[in-house]
């Protein structure tokens, strides 16, 4: 449990319940209940060790009213989630710095170590949010460009995971999005600037 909010969480109880699948049914089922009786400071994460039979599980939190709803953490206290033991608590650290927009993102995606499968898909997708042009929100044919450079771009080049590629000129404005075409784009979409070609004297 990760607290992602501005104030401490007074106290952290979770219900881990495992059951056996039989037919539409659940057999076996049997309970754990987890429990954190000291206040949970923005930006400090708590992790316990559960096993129970089964072959499916739900995990049940009661966070007290209105602790999901606040404002975020402040960057510094999701950098500090960066140390921690679990890659999935190191990964995201990383993942709310980037949402933040805060230049140690990148850097802090890059050394997140060693990660698992999924993980590590995960690392890329976040990676691949924090170039200078991001291409998000891709279907139906159209896709968002976000331009997070300071300046004006004017030609883009688009690229799907199936690498087919299309050039689009338009106004790409600083620290702007803009909707554009690309027909039977696949995710995910990479986008880079175009550079101007050199006119002949």
């Amino acid at each position: 449990v990760v607290n992602g909010s501005t104030r401490p969480i007074d106290e952290v109880v979770l219900v881990v319940t495992f059951w056996r699948r039989v037919g539409n049914d659940r057999a076996n089922v049997n309970e754990r209940g987890l429990s954190w009786r000291r206040p949970l400071e923005p930006g400090r994460s708590v992790k316990w060790r559960v096993r129970g039979r089964g072959d499916a599980l739900r995990i049940t939190s009661y966070v007290p009213k209105g602790a999901e709803d606040g404002p975020y953490a402040s960057a510094d206290e999701y950098a500090s989630l960066l140390t921690g033991k679990l890659p999935a608590v190191r990964l995201y650290g990383a993942t709310m710095l980037a949402y933040l927009g805060d230049p140690r993102a990148e850097a802090a995606t890059r050394n997140l170590g060693v990660l698992s499968r999924l993980e590590e898909a995960q690392r890329a997708a976040l990676l691949a949010t924090q170039t200078p042009l991001f291409a998000c929100d891709v279907k139906d044919g159209r896709a968002c460009v976000v331009n997070r450079t300071g300046e004006l771009v004017r030609r883009v080049k688009l690229r799907d995971g199936d690498a087919k590629t299309r050039v689009v000129e338009d106004l790409f404005f600083a620290r702007q999005g803009l909707v554009v075409e690309f027909p039977m784009a696949v995710p995910p979409l990479r986008a880079e600037p175009v550079l101007a070609e050199p006119r002949e004297p």
